[in-house]
């Protein structure tokens, strides 16, 4: 009987072993969930890299919407998770990108808001800034201005969260060598967003002008897709993106964030 007993209990600790670690999976963000190098939404669906359609909210959607922007006008505290993607793809690897985060969210007359965060890393002892402003007063969603330009794809919606998609392309110029040169002109390297650095070179005003003239550029443009989802429950407030390059995720991170006191 005793042995029985025993036995019963060993089962019932693998059991809840693999519960909890069934629950800790469970609970992983999408953000912080995803693999790098996956396939972004469009190249997942088999399409080419296009810019969103962007279409006009119903009056259910503008309600939604107006709900969800008046709960995230407050102020928030928390921490950030992110990575970025390193390596190739069939040997990725993630660096860290995770810091301390005090965020301050105003809404407008017109309804639109505006999210001032500021970025702490302990470890780097580095700060940052980011700012957020999102749209809705034109009856269209959009992000960082209220034209054409700030467009986005609505995914989904209700008054606790709200997902959806930007695409924009970067242009990017990169010195070359002449025709004749014996340097074969390298890959372009796949960039996140947040480590991109300008890749002009720096002239010396007291160069030779045939020193200058040996330079030439080449202009290409990579594809960008950001999906961001912000979900406010209570007084806790979660915003997901992920950033996809060139059709592939190059980074991602999760802000989750408390109302402050």
């Amino acid at each position: 009987m005793a042995d029985e007993e025993s036995e019963m209990g060993r089962g019932r600790k693998f059991v809840l072993s693999w519960f909890v670690i069934l629950v800790g999976f469970l609970n992983l963000t999408p953000a912080l969930a995803a693999d790098c190098f996956s396939l972004s939404p469009q190249a997942a669906s088999g399409k080419v890299f296009e810019p969103v359609k962007a279409r006009k909210l119903t009056s259910s959607e503008q309600r939604q919407i107006d709900t969800l922007f008046r709960k995230m006008a407050q102020q928030w505290e928390g921490e950030t998770q992110g990575y970025f993607c390193m390596g190739t793809e069939s040997s990725p690897r993630k660096r860290p990108d995770n810091y301390q985060v005090t965020a301050k969210v105003e809404r407008d007359s017109s309804g639109n808001i505006r999210l001032e965060a500021d970025l702490f890393s302990p470890p780097k002892k580095t700060r940052r800034r980011e700012n957020l402003r999102l749209f809705s007063s034109h009856d269209i969603l959009r992000i960082d201005v209220n034209s054409s330009s700030g467009d986005v794809g609505l995914v989904s919606l209700d008054n606790q969260h709200l997902e959806f998609i930007q695409t924009f392309r970067v242009t990017h110029r990169q010195p070359i060598k002449r025709d004749d040169d014996e340097e074969k002109e390298g890959e372009v390297s796949i960039l996140p967003v947040d480590d991109e650095v300008s890749i002009l070179p720096e002239i010396d005003d007291d160069a030779e002008e045939d020193e200058q003239e040996k330079i030439r550029f080449k202009t290409f443009s990579t594809a960008r897709e950001i999906v961001r989802k912000i979900t406010i429950s209570g007084a806790y407030l979660t915003i997901d993106y992920k950033v996809y390059t060139q059709g592939v995720l190059s980074s991602a991170s999760t802000w989750r964030m408390k109302k402050a006191r």
